[in-house]
C-alpha cells in the first residue's frame, strides 16, 4: 500500500460511499468495549496512525496479526465474551477470534468491517485464482 499522493491517477480506485445506515451496521456498536480495544492496540503499537487510510490501517493491522499470534481454539472457548479483544490481550485464538478482532478493531477505528462468511477455499479458489486460502487462521 502506498500513499494516495504517490499513486498514478488510473491506479486510485473510488471507494462508494456508505449510505449512513449501512456506515452504522458496519461500526462498533459498544463504545466502552471499541475505547478499550483501542486502548489496547495503541500500546501494542497497532492503533491507526493519524490521516492513515482505511485500507492503510486494515493492511498494516492484518500484518500484524500474520506474526507472533499462536492458533488456539482453547484460549477462543475460554474467553469467548471478549471475543473482540482475546486475539490482541492473548496474542492467541482461533479463527473466530481472528476474524472477530480485525474486524472489531476496523470498526473501533471508524473503518466499517464485517465478516463475511462462505467462501470456497482450496482447490476452487487455486484453479479459479492461482492460490490457496487457508480454511482456519493457521
Amino acid at each position: 500500500v502506498q500513499p494516495r499522493a504517490a499513486a498514478h491517477r488510473d491506479e486510485i480506485v473510488p471507494v462508494p460511499d456508505l449510505l449512513p445506515e449501512e456506515r452504522a451496521n458496519n461500526l462498533a456498536d459498544d463504545p466502552d468495549q471499541a475505547e478499550r480495544l483501542r486502548r489496547l492496540l495503541r500500546s501494542q503499537g497497532l492503533g491507526r496512525q493519524s490521516g492513515e487510510r482505511d485500507i492503510a490501517y486494515a493492511v498494516r493491522l492484518g500484518r500484524a496479526l500474520a506474526n507472533g499470534y499462536k492458533y488456539d481454539v482453547e484460549a477462543t472457548e475460554a474467553h469467548v465474551a471478549d471475543l473482540p479483544s482475546v486475539i490482541f490481550e492473548l496474542r492467541r485464538g482461533d479463527c473466530s477470534a481472528f476474524n472477530a478482532g480485525f474486524v472489531f478493531a476496523l470498526r473501533a477505528f471508524g473503518i466499517p468491517a464485517r465478516v463475511s462468511l462462505g467462501f470456497k477455499y482450496g482447490k476452487a479458489v487455486q484453479q479459479a485464482c492461482g492460490s490457496v486460502v487457508q480454511p482456519h487462521a493457521q
